[in-house]
């Protein structure tokens, strides 16, 4: 079928269409134009603060050949202190007409920033108003019965399921990083857990080195519950954008580990070994969650692209 002409759509519709064109073009214009003047503006505010500035300087060397200032003393002691007022004058004269030329350029500058920005609110959202246009126009080529309208129907259908695809992946892509978040933490504290065991196994860090390491192999104990607690919502996010989850932590074995080290069955040098294994772990574990982020990220990047390639196949179709 032949594509639909301007003047086979309905008059009402075809007239909007092309108000809705018009507004946009004349928004975008406006919008650019108003980037120069800003910038004007901002050139303008700088050329007269400079202008003023040279300003006070000329009436204060005025001011000092008026009045009874060393400076008038020693012009008066050279024979040429009306001379040097007479120039000193003529300088600020020069300037103070510079200045007020600068705070008229100024003002020219703001004015016309003004009328751009009422312009533009005048215009109010003309890209609301094409969209709907083109929402109304797509419409009528679905029901005429015109061959663009089944393609626009089934661009219509593509484009929500890809909307929420990307909805899907942002999701995850928080759980991830939550989920990294908290591991980060308990690494940061078993680390310190690791340097603390590594001192108390060769130098006898007695009662205080012992009572930090148990304060952050409790604090580590409770963010490894809440990172493994991360981690299955991340396992559940990722499963609607059809990826495998990174696994859990084994709280139940780093529980055990640290029923045992209060217990003190084990030597320092066990208790260091295990604190090890656990930070070990938890490091493989960052290591999977930044695949999975990368996965993440390119599946984004991919549906992305497919909702840009649907919006313009349909701004192509709609003319």
């Amino acid at each position: 079928m032949n594509e639909v002409s301007a003047t086979t759509l309905p008059p009402d519709v075809a007239a909007e269409l092309e108000a809705a064109h018009q507004g946009v073009a004349e928004r975008r214009s406006l919008e650019r134009r108003l980037v120069v003047l800003t910038e004007e503006v901002a050139r303008a505010e700088r050329a007269a603060a400079q202008a003023h500035a040279v300003l006070r300087d000329e009436e204060a060397d005025v001011a000092r050949l008026e009045s009874w200032s060393p400076t008038r003393i020693l012009a008066g002691l050279r024979g040429n202190r009306d001379a040097d007022l007479t120039r000193e004058q003529a300088e600020a004269d020069l300037a103070r007409m510079r200045a007020a030329s600068a705070d008229a350029a100024l003002e020219r500058a703001r004015q016309q920033e003004h009328e751009v920005r009422t312009r533009l609110v005048t215009c109010g959202d003309a890209e609301r108003r094409l969209s709907a246009a083109l929402w109304v126009k797509e419409q009528w080529l679905v029901q005429s019965g015109d061959a663009r309208g089944d393609r626009l129907a089934e661009i219509l259908a593509e484009h929500g399921t890809a909307r929420d695809r990307l909805r899907e992946i942002t999701e995850a892509q928080s759980a991830a990083t939550a989920a990294h978040a908290a591991l980060r933490d308990v690494a940061s504290l078993l680390g310190d857990a690791h340097g603390l065991a590594t001192f108390d196994t060769f130098f006898s860090g007695g009662l205080v080195t012992d009572m930090m390491k148990y304060g952050r192999l409790d604090r580590a104990q409770a963010g490894l519950r809440a990172a493994d607690g991360a981690l299955a919502h991340l396992a559940a996010e990722l499963a609607d954008v059809g990826l495998d989850g990174p696994g859990s932590i084994q709280i139940d074995q780093l529980t055990q580990f640290f029923d045992v080290f209060f217990d003190n069955i084990f030597s320092d040098w066990a208790v260091r070994g295990r604190v090890r294994d656990a930070l070990d772990q938890v490091q493989r574990m960052l290591a999977r969650l930044d695949d999975v982020a990368s996965a993440l990220a390119r599946q984004a990047a991919q549906t992305q692209e497919l909702l840009s390639d649907l919006g313009a196949e349909r701004h192509r179709l709609l003319g």
